[in-house]
């Protein structure tokens, strides 16, 4: 009975190691969070590059052919009265317009608006002289947050395509967008 208990406790303790090692990472700024799959690395050290960029950091497996998510904050004084968290389809529909527009050297493809709640992300792919790259949007009041995902090598220099897997994984962090209140 002793020699089985000690099994059991001795499972149990196994299986905490084992939940805790597989521990969700939290991706926090100023302004909001993601929750990202065990493994990730998070360097998010706010620098403002000017008075309308700030970049927030980044975010990436832990692996040699990864996934890295760069974050920024954006202001844009001509669309300070634009905020797409209470936009109808419409208003989504020309916002998603205008951001294909701005990345039109880079041949972008429209996927879809995520919802977060009511917080509507513009996803598209597109493909710079670098390769591929995912890039998610939302704007309120002239703030656009915006989400670039890549698939790079261990030394942050080659890109890789970006596979369906890629997407479904970028897409199911951004679905975690949590604001900061």
């Amino acid at each position: 009975m002793k020699r089985l208990l000690s099994l059991v406790l001795a499972l149990i303790l196994l299986a905490g190691v084992s939940v805790a090692s597989a521990k969700e990472v939290t991706f926090e700024t100023a302004y909001f969070t993601l929750t990202l799959p065990s493994g990730w690395e998070v360097e998010n050290e706010s620098e403002k590059a000017d008075e309308d960029l700030e970049f927030l950091g980044v975010c990436y497996e832990n692996r040699s052919k990864f996934m890295a998510i760069f974050a920024y904050l954006v202001y844009y004084e001509d669309l300070k009265d634009i905020s797409l968290w209470d936009a109808d389809d419409s208003q989504l529909e020309v916002y998603a317009q205008a951001v294909l527009e701005d990345y039109a050297d880079d041949n972008p493809e429209w996927i879809d608006t995520i919802m977060v709640g009511s917080i509507p992300f513009i996803l598209i792919h597109a493909e710079d002289e670098d390769g591929e790259y995912l890039y998610a949007d939302t704007m309120t009041n002239g703030y656009a947050i915006q989400l670039e995902a890549m698939i790079l090598d261990d030394d942050f220099e080659k890109q890789y395509p970006i596979t369906e897997g890629d997407l479904a994984l970028f897409q199911s962090i951004i679905e975690t967008f949590q604001p900061v209140t």
